[in-house]
């Protein structure tokens, strides 16, 4: 029953605390926030209307437009370097069997998924004008999907980290 402070930090990727770490924070913030509104505000602005409706129209409506302005301008760009990183990342994970490139290349996948629903959201505020209930339901809708991304992100994750752990490695 020692506690062991190398083990706590160590930088094997599936094996570590810290790694889990950062996938349950990474998930969480990605299903709680969604362009600047959080599941809190469209649940005061449908419960109380008014003023609390404005302004999550306003944050989500504003936010909306920043985004889908820069993908408009840099989506090439964001796009092209992003892919290179993803396949790089992935291509060291699972060619030259980096353990930690495995680990951030699953991540990363699931985190792509999550921003590109988060765009198309984006996107379909801007050209219907989403006000109201509909805006609030779509965003709901958006948390939901961005919500089963991440439950199937991490059962594929956490199911690939007992392959690797017990098998390959033989843990």
């Amino acid at each position: 029953m020692d506690f062991d402070l190398a083990r706590l930090m160590n930088s094997e990727s599936f094996n570590s605390f810290w790694f889990w770490l950062i996938v349950a924070v990474s998930w969480s913030r990605m299903t709680h926030f969604s362009l600047g509104a959080g599941l809190h505000d469209v649940r005061d602005a449908m419960r109380n209307g008014g003023a609390d409706m404005d302004d999550l129209e306003s944050m989500i409506h504003v936010n909306s437009r920043k985004l889908t302005n820069t993908f408009d301008k840099y989506g090439v760009w964001i796009s092209s370097i992003g892919m290179f990183l993803i396949a790089t990342i992935v291509t060291l994970g699972f060619k030259f069997n980096i353990e930690m490139m495995q680990a951030l290349g699953m991540l990363l996948i699931g985190l792509l998924i999550g921003n590109i629903l988060a765009l198309r959201f984006a996107y379909r505020v801007i050209s219907n004008n989403l006000r109201g209930s509909e805006l609030c339901t779509g965003f709901t809708k958006l948390r939901m999907a961005k919500q089963f991304v991440g439950i199937v992100a991490i059962f594929v994750t956490s199911f690939y980290a007992a392959y690797f752990l017990v098998i390959l490695r033989g843990i």
